[in-house]
């Protein structure tokens, strides 16, 4: 579990805060260009990956859920199966018997919300209990020489985003907001985010907190890097990670069309799907004081080509005579081109080989999403101070 001090937070700022006038420039330089990129055809898909490819990072991360103030990881609340359990833990007459009929022998507790449902948490480790945390591949890429990098925020910071309930998950007990069984055999919610938990009193909402551990890997290579968190955008699906290595390391070049984009320019996405097939290289251990060796994963990213489907936009704050409201905020759809889970982060470029966007959601149908969108690359420029 990684935790980073106040002096390592105020050095990445400064970081940071170098980068703003850097980013201006590259800007400008890119609007100069755009003119002629444009009036020469643009370039292809394999240009773009050849010459963008090796800033497409692969993350790997796991995190659990933490109370802010004792530390202490969260546990979603587990019971065994059995009225006579739910009386004593309640103290309430629940009567007698299995409260799921030919469940299995734990079942989870969930609490009802003015919304909906949410799990119970608890700080008590048990036997029955199960950590509220995870494991998960994204993407990403690198955006300054010396490390940033942008991905999504549900990459970053996942207990901001829905969880992902482990698969045969067992059904539940709902309890209502009266102390009564409002169901018995329930589903996992569908749409939990931790960090927005309702279900604990009032003073304890807004007191959980993720740690986690981060690392990525570049295009070809077998040695993970490890990855600090530097911040998350609190309007749209973007976070930012940084790594530290000699040298420089090749990035993209970002720049926002959001306002000039149109339906049908094309566009290419690179990522790291999970569907895809491994490449994986056995790794000979020299060490004499550990002479186990391991095999471990070559990234190499996938790329999608596709165009702009749909460009949805929120009306300007100012405005108030012509308020529009997107039901998934500013975004950019593809019109096709088939995306992954894993491909969450990766960069979306122009046909001028620009990051213009940031891939983060899809309509999934399995592993395969079937209709897909982007962050406008606007969300990340923000990021910098002064780099909007």
């Amino acid at each position: 579990v990684l935790f980073r001090s106040a002096r390592q937070q105020a050095a990445l700022q400064s970081e940071l805060n170098n980068k703003s006038s850097q980013l201006e420039a590259q800007s400008a330089n890119l609007k100069s260009r755009m003119e002629e990129d444009k009036a020469n055809g643009g370039i292809s898909a394999a240009e773009v990956s050849d010459k963008y490819g090796k800033s497409v990072v692969y993350i790997q991360g796991s995190w659990e859920l933490i109370n802010k103030e004792s530390k202490s990881q969260i546990y979603h609340q587990f019971m065994p199966n059995s009225r006579e359990a739910l009386t004593k833990l309640y103290k309430k007459d629940y009567g007698k018997g299995p409260i799921i009929e030919g469940g299995g022998a734990a079942i989870p507790i969930y609490l009802q919300t003015q919304d909906g449902y949410e799990p119970a948490l608890t700080d008590q480790k048990t036997d029955l209990s199960q950590a509220i945390g995870g494991e998960y591949t994204c993407s990403g890429f690198i955006v300054t020489t010396d490390g940033f990098i942008l991905t999504n925020r549900h990459c970053s910071s996942p207990w901001k985003s829905d969880y992902d309930f482990p698969d045969n998950y067992p059904k539940g007990i709902l309890i209502g907001q009266d102390g009564q069984i409002a169901g018995a055999g329930v589903d996992p919610p569908k749409r939990w985010i931790p960090d927005n938990t309702k279900a604990v009193p009032r003073q304890f909402q807004q007191s959980f907190d993720g740690v986690q551990k981060l690392s990525i890997m570049l295009p070809g290579t077998d040695n993970p890097i490890e990855a600090q968190k530097v911040q998350d955008s609190p309007r749209h699906d973007v976070g930012m990670l940084k790594v530290s290595v000699p040298g420089n390391l090749p990035k993209v070049e970002l720049y926002d069309a959001y306002d000039t984009l149109r339906k049908g320019e094309g566009l290419v996405i690179m990522g790291y799907p999970a569907s895809a097939p491994s490449v994986y290289s056995p790794i000979k251990s020299q060490n004499f004081l550990n002479k186990e060796g391991k095999a471990t994963i070559i990234p190499d990213p996938t790329v999608s080509v596709t165009s702009v489907g749909n460009i949805t936009k929120n009306s300007d704050p100012n405005d108030q005579a012509n308020i529009r409201i997107s039901s998934v905020g500013d975004t950019i759809r593809y019109a096709g081109g088939l995306t992954y889970a894993g491909n969450s982060g990766g960069p979306v470029f122009d046909m001028q080989g620009r990051v213009i966007a940031i891939h983060f959601a899809g309509v999934m149908n399995g592993d395969v999403s079937s209709s897909a969108m982007a962050v406008p690359i606007r969300y990340g420029l923000q990021l910098f101070p002064g780099g909007q």
